[in-house]
């Protein structure tokens, strides 16, 4: 009796011991899973907090500084996400990616000139990349440089010729040059096939108010916009 209660009580005493025990470190691959996890659900700042956990020596890498700039970017915190980015960049400096994911939070912020620079940066790296070279269009025309906007649209669509974004941009940069029935005929090659492409349609309003100014004095018309 006495052996076999020395053995309940031994039993007991290792099972509350498994029940209090820490449990097993996560392995930087379960920390990842569970950032992808919280970045799903919307959860970008938890999503970074998690990326804490990783063993310092993960924290060295690429990925990982690549993985935080990204959900920095998304949970808004974009100095931030440029800090990360950079670091990223130093760590593949033959990488395009890092230098296409900085343009991102550089937009954010308006700086159109550090993102002109990181874009062609990765333009160099990875020529005819469509992320670099739609970008790059976009920062030109915000830059107010719309005759080089003008054929950064055109060279993106040279190679991406149905991408009704892009011919829109292409559009808004030749109406700035004042071209204007050029502008027109590609907003109304975007309207012909979608008819509710936003951009697209505000521009051909445009168009027609520019020609009304080009005809006709009538102080009714903003002409000054």
């Amino acid at each position: 009796m006495k052996a076999k209660h020395a053995l309940a009580a031994l039993a007991a005493v290792t099972a509350l011991v498994l029940a209090t025990a820490p449990a097993a470190a996560a392995t930087p691959g379960e920390i990842y899973q569970r950032s992808y996890e919280l970045e799903a659900a919307g959860g970008y700042v938890p999503a970074v907090e998690a990326l804490a956990e990783l063993p310092a020596a993960e924290k060295k890498t690429y990925f990982f500084s690549l993985r935080r700039a990204w959900l920095l970017y998304l949970a808004t915190d974009y100095k931030s996400s440029v800090a990360a980015y950079r670091e990223a960049a130093a760590r593949a400096p033959k990488a395009a990616e890092p230098l296409l994911g900085l343009s991102l939070p550089l937009m954010a912020l308006r700086l159109w000139r550090d993102a002109d620079k990181a874009l062609r940066d990765a333009l160099v790296l990875a020529p005819g990349n469509y992320a670099g070279m739609s970008r790059l269009s976009w920062v030109l025309f915000n830059l107010g440089r719309h005759a080089e906007a003008e054929q950064a649209y055109r060279a993106t669509l040279a190679l991406y010729p149905a991408d009704i974004d892009m011919q829109s941009g292409l559009g808004w940069s030749l109406l700035k040059q004042g071209k204007s029935a050029e502008a027109c005929a590609v907003f109304q090659t975007v309207v012909d096939v979608s008819p509710s492409h936003a951009s697209a349609v505000q521009g051909l309003t445009a168009c027609g108010r520019e020609a009304e100014c080009t005809t006709s004095q009538s102080p009714s018309l903003n002409c000054g916009s």
